[in-house]
């Protein structure tokens, strides 16, 4: 049978049928290229081959356009709007608090203490128009949630909100990276659309929003599970070395009444971790796994709130993974609550009614900038290679990596030194000075960050100090292994080579070569902790040729020194050198000072084992109740949101009054 097709090239996966008995075709089905003879019956194979290839290709082809056609068909906005009024309240929240306005006279009133932008160039505003940005990005926030001007509410937060965080990388964690995306997502949706004062007062000509303002959204969703999985194909972490000793915590309690500790920190936290952000995008995506999958986010979020200070991030988790539900779920939950019938159905496709038409340039813009949005997103977990000056033992600044919990840090030893180079003469630092979070240690641009920022304030204190040199000894472990140096403890901050697009030459390699030591270094904990409960054990691990200074406090008994590996040479005041060999061990005097000096050609392996008086006289503090945690973060959020509308009206009682006292001097 012939049959003339006709593509209509104006219309998306439309065709017209012009023989009248000819079946209906589908619309979504792509135009044969070309049609066959009319008078014959049957065609030879190498002829339905040809055509079915020619059929394929046509197919593929169309594919793009497809799917253009399917982000600008109309859809219910109701799961849009919830979304942006509970991530609009949890911004509310997480301002006075992680944001850090409840302590912005402390943050950026105090001149001396050290901020760690970016851009190395940019500099905090006055204390008082700090304030500011941060009522600016709070009112942007409340524009969100009640849905008033909505995309003006989100460009002011959003501004306020990136400044904010590129003022200080310390306060960088991935969910920082994550609001700021999302709220930069939102401006480009009509999420305003249901439910908001914007409707209310008619300003929205429709009531429907298109499809690409969830497919927007999912797909960041989906990235924030898939990247966190990608980056725990990890050896330490599916290895269980990651985050240790989790399974002590509350709540983990039904886990161990059936497996041990250690089976627990592996099986439930490093592996079903691994398992729920390698597959929890994927399982969003259809219905049948849909349900399963929020169920399992759900218990995983509801865990993360209650084992780590990490904010709102599990709430926002929360919000944000019923994106991926039916558009019109809280409608329909809504009229189940009311106990009227219930909505009919809709299948899980966009609504067939035509949308109003939409301009081919308008479609194509979104679609670039959508492809553009999503190759960025995805390259940037992985960009390191480019910016080099930001690795350190792990690579790049904590935010956009997605690498969340791979890595945990314990910090050992700090030591801080200035030498004042006209006269030799040394001053030691805290590392706590001038700062409000250790997390800059970490980083090698931080690192020179606090080197200058601790040469300003030293000459501001000190005169004539002009020519000085400022080095750090910073110690710590990577997920279990040896303590050890992170930088060169020999080299110039204030003269050494920083590149963001180069290898530091500072930085310390990590001891990888020692990782297999981890189980031992464990099996030696374990049997400390059984002799006493107070007794505790640092493993070191040192370079060849440096050497370790180091004073044993007295609220310290039985200080032993063990080496473990290599030879080192043990110096002490008043006293001869000794040698140690792997095997030997030297009791150490407390109240004094000793320097260790590895000897041989590889990196030498020592313990210290102790016995802390101090903690065995400490009454230890009562831990709440998990009632007890919820109540006392409430009081928290308020106290933080009561102090910040008193520092916000304090800073513009100060604005106008200077405004005042400046326009008097002209009278």
């Amino acid at each position: 049978m012939a049959a003339d097709i006709v593509a209509d090239d104006q219309s998306l996966g439309t065709q017209t049928n012009l023989q009248s008995d000819a079946p209906p075709k589908d619309p979504n089905e792509a135009p044969p290229c070309e049609t066959g003879d009319g008078g014959s019956k049957a065609a030879s194979k190498s002829e339905r081959g040809g055509s079915l290839i020619c059929d394929t290709v046509c197919h593929w082809l169309r594919l793009p356009q497809l799917w253009q056609s399917n982000l600008f068909q109309k859809c219910d906005p109701s799961s849009l709007a919830v979304v942006r009024i509970f991530f609009g309240i949890l911004m509310l929240l997480d301002i006075p608090h992680e944001r850090g306005f409840s302590m912005a006279d402390q943050k950026w009133g105090n001149p001396e203490l050290c901020h760690f932008p970016l851009i190395h160039s940019m500099s905090p505003l006055p204390y008082e128009w700090m304030c500011i940005i941060y009522s600016i990005m709070w009112i942007g926030a409340l524009g969100i949630t009640l849905g008033y001007h909505f995309h003006r509410s989100c460009l002011s937060f959003i501004l306020t909100y990136w400044y904010v965080v590129l003022l200080d990388k310390s306060s960088w964690n991935n969910h920082t990276y994550l609001y700021g995306l999302i709220g930069l997502l939102l401006c480009f949706t009509r999420a305003n659309a249901c439910w908001s004062v914007d409707r209310m007062r008619g300003a929205m000509a429709e009531d429907e929003v298109p499809v690409w303002n969830y497919s927007i959204l999912r797909f960041q969703t989906f990235i924030l599970y898939f990247m966190a999985g990608l980056k725990k194909v990890d050896a330490d972490w599916l290895s269980g070395y990651s985050m240790r000793n989790l399974s002590d915590h509350w709540v983990f309690s039904p886990f161990r009444l059936y497996f041990s500790g250690k089976l627990v920190d592996l099986w439930i936290v490093h592996v079903s971790g691994f398992l729920i952000d390698a597959f929890s995008g994927f399982g969003l995506q259809f219905r049948k796994t849909r349900a399963v999958t929020l169920t399992f986010l759900f218990a995983f979020h509801f865990m993360n709130s209650r084992m780590f200070q990490i904010g709102v991030f599990p709430y926002v988790g929360i919000a944000t993974m019923f994106v991926f539900c039916d558009y019109d779920w809280p409608r329909a939950l809504l009229l189940k609550i009311r106990r009227l019938p219930a909505p009919k159905s809709e299948p899980q496709h966009p609504r067939t009614s035509l949308p109003e038409p939409v301009s081919n340039a308008k479609k194509w813009t979104v679609t670039i900038l959508i492809i553009v949005y999503a190759a960025i997103q995805l390259f940037l977990p992985f960009s390191h290679f480019i910016t080099k000056g930001y690795n350190g033992w792990t690579n790049g600044l904590y935010g956009y990596s997605w690498d969340m919990m791979v890595h945990s840090w314990d910090n050992s030893m700090s030591v801080i030194k200035m030498v004042d180079k006209s006269n030799g003469k040394e001053y030691f630092l805290s590392a706590d000075d001038w700062v409000m979070n250790k997390k800059w240690m970490k980083h090698p641009d931080m690192v020179i960050q606090f080197a200058r920022c601790a040469r300003r304030n030293l000459q501001r204190k000190i005169k004539n100090l002009t020519d000085v040199s400022i080095m750090v000894d910073l110690w710590f472990s990577l997920n279990g292994r040896f303590h050890q140096r992170m930088f060169d403890p020999r080299v110039d901050l204030l003269t050494a080579k920083w590149s963001p697009f180069e290898r530091v030459p500072w930085l310390m390699p990590l001891l990888t070569q020692l990782s297999n030591w981890r189980s031992k270094l464990q099996r030696i904990r374990d049997e400390m902790h059984v002799r006493a409960n107070n007794s505790e054990v640092i493993f070191i691990a040192d370079f060849p040729g440096l050497a370790l200074e180091n004073f044993v406090s007295e609220d310290l008994a039985n200080v032993t020194l063990v080496l473990l590996e290599g030879r080192i040479e043990i110096m002490i005041e008043d006293m001869e050198s000794r040698v140690l060999h792997p095997g030997d061990e030297m009791a150490l005097i407390t109240g004094d000072f000793h320097r260790i000096r590895t000897i041989s050609e590889t990196p030498s392996c020592y313990m210290y084992s102790y016995y802390n008086t101090t903690l065995s006289k400490a009454d230890l503090p009562t831990s709440l109740t998990p009632l007890g945690q919820v109540r006392q973060e409430m009081e928290i959020r308020l106290a933080d949101i009561s102090r910040s509308i008193q520092l916000a009206a304090n800073a513009v009682a100060t604005i106008i009054f200077k405004f005042i006292a400046f326009g008097r001097i002209f009278e």
